[in-house]
């Protein structure tokens, strides 16, 4: 009975039906970042195929300014299922949409951090870090049952050996840690620890997915790595406080 049902599960994954269209968000924003305009055209590429047209029409039918937009709104998830990249439905309590819902959590975390903060340099490290998080949301969602899905949307190593470079010299310019620091020294580094602790949650999130549907190597790294280099940057914030 068990075999059925996993059987079952597999096959529910394995037929696309189509991309939603909340997988356009970023298009706009980063549409000119060369690091994320391959990524942006293989999605729509992908999309034309695999979106039903009537689909298309109710997602794209607002016009402002002489440019279509997407709906907010579709519809589409009032049975409590939402869509994979590359296809394929799953309930909203699936474990690989939990995993993405927190690191859309800690996207928003950093953000907050991000507002707090008022060192150029750091700024632009949070910012970078959540641009990585688009990315890390795509791979962990993908529908691994189909060719694309195995070879687009994935984390580059580049981007963890980003966080293992930065962290490091991070950590040899602070002074050592005398015991457990105690968050709150200032609001952007308690904004940076909450991130932190919200990180480390999608992190066993992530790891928790089936091992047939689970996220990159490069993607299970990203995220462990990267807790340590936001208590690093809580960290380094607190210490320009007391300066």
């Amino acid at each position: 009975m068990e075999k059925t049902k996993s059987s079952a599960a597999s096959r529910h994954r394995q037929k696309p039906r189509f991309l939603r269209p909340e997988s356009h968000a970023g298009e706009k924003k980063f549409r000119e970042d060369d690091a994320f305009a391959p990524l942006f055209k293989k999605r729509r590429n992908i999309a034309s195929r695999t979106t039903p047209h009537s689909m298309q029409l109710h997602t794209t039918t607002t016009m402002q300014n002489n440019t279509r937009r997407p709906k907010i709104s579709t519809g589409t998830g009032d049975d409590g299922e939402t869509g994979l990249f590359y296809g394929g439905r799953v309930p909203k309590t699936d474990s690989q949409i939990g995993a993405t819902g927190d690191c859309d959590e800690l996207n928003a975390a950093i953000g907050e951090a991000k507002c707090r903060c008022s060192n150029p340099a750091r700024k632009e490290i949070l910012e970078t870090i959540q641009k990585d998080l688009f990315i890390l949301m795509g791979d962990i969602s993908l529908n691994r049952y189909t060719k694309e899905a195995k070879e687009e949307l994935q984390l580059q190593g580049s981007r963890v050996r980003w966080v293992e470079i930065l962290g490091a010299d991070i950590e040899a310019k602070l002074p050592p840690a005398g015991g457990w620091d105690l968050p709150g020294a200032n609001p952007e580094s308690a904004a940076l620890h909450t991130a932190r602790t919200i990180c480390r949650r999608a992190e066993r999130h992530i790891l928790a997915v089936p091992t047939t549907h689970q996220a990159s190597k490069n993607a299970r790294t990203y995220i462990n790595r990267l807790s340590d280099l936001l208590y690093l940057l809580g960290r380094e914030a607190a210490t320009e406080n007391q300066r």
